[in-house]
């Protein structure tokens, strides 16, 4: 799971661990940037397209404008990267089945709250 938070920290970053480029930048601005093209596919091609506001690249893109997005993986594998915070949620699970679209939806309230409150703890400081 560190390996996972560690990929999410590099997203969040665009690329970039101890100074170092990792994982290319445009590659990871691509990832989240807003394309109406790719949202309107989105959007046609999913039963619940108010759910995310696009895919691509194998990320779930939450909010553009934000740039809240996620890497997810079947049986509940879950990385929450919330740039506007400078918050990443790893977390791996063990669902009996391989998806669950209610499962999923706890998970990324729970990632909500956990990146809200970590956002108010750091500006009461």
């Amino acid at each position: 799971m560190r390996d996972v938070a560690r990929f999410g920290l590099t997203h969040l970053e665009r690329g970039v661990v101890a100074d170092r480029l990792i994982v290319p930048r445009a590659w990871v601005l691509e990832c989240t940037r807003s394309n109406e093209g790719l949202a309107d596919a989105y959007r046609r091609g999913v039963e619940r397209p108010d759910r995310f506001a696009m895919y691509h690249n194998n990320w779930w893109v939450l909010d553009t404008d934000r740039g809240i997005s996620a890497g997810l993986g079947i049986y509940g594998q879950f990385l929450y990267v919330d740039r506007s915070r400078d918050c990443v949620i790893a977390k791996f699970s063990s669902w009996p089945t391989a998806l669950d679209a209610g499962r999923g939806d706890l998970h990324f309230a729970l990632a909500e709250a956990l990146c809200s409150r970590a956002e108010e703890t750091a500006r009461s400081k």
